[in-house]
């Protein structure tokens, strides 16, 4: 079971909302997107902080597994895109759902294939009792959708940030440009 007192989402959530605020990191009119992923309830709030997020015209989507609350994910997650599972293995079925909430245009066009900007950071739970069998299945699911996107310097940009009690970037949005070195930094993240 995961320890309560290292689960953090809210404060997180403050530092994606300031991480999107630096300049150097985002491209300039990229569609922006925070997938925060978590296994537990969170012991502080998310209700404001997500709203700072998206606020920053950034579309959250919240995947909450196991002990995770519907309430606090639907607080997370911009409307529609909040997903809860009962077991890690039930990240493969929302692989192939999230990449089609990212990659639809307002005009419901599958547009993943177009050359529009987008900078994707992934807010992983890395609280000490994730167990490291599901932490490797998040880390699964990041390089899915690392697979599935166009890496380049002014198409798709990833980052990772593991949150418990605070929040630790994996890698920079600005910091890779092809899918073998964001594979590799996954691969690296404990």
């Amino acid at each position: 079971k995961q320890l309560d007192k290292n689960t953090k989402i809210g404060k997180a959530l403050n530092f994606s909302a300031d991480y999107f605020d630096k300049s150097i990191v985002s491209q300039t009119g990229a569609s922006r997107f925070l997938i925060v992923v978590t296994d537990g309830e969170s012991q502080d709030a998310v209700l404001i902080p997500a709203k700072n997020v998206r606020d920053k015209q950034v579309t959250v989507l919240a995947v909450g597994i196991r002990e995770a609350t519907n309430t606090q994910l639907e607080e997370i997650g911009t409307s529609d895109k909040v997903y809860y599972i009962e077991t890690f293995d039930g990240l493969n079925d929302l692989e192939e759902k999230i990449s089609w909430q990212i990659c639809i245009a307002p005009d419901r066009k599958f547009d993943c294939l177009k050359n529009d900007a987008m900078d994707i950071v992934f807010v992983i739970d890395g609280s000490s009792n994730t167990q490291p069998d599901a932490f490797e299945r998040m880390k699964s699911f990041i390089m899915t959708m690392v697979n599935i996107s166009i890496v380049t310097s002014n198409h798709v940009q990833f980052a990772a940030i593991l949150f418990n009690e605070k929040a630790d970037v994996q890698f920079q949005l600005n910091q890779f440009r092809n899918k073998r070195e964001i594979h590799k930094a996954i691969l690296q993240m404990q």
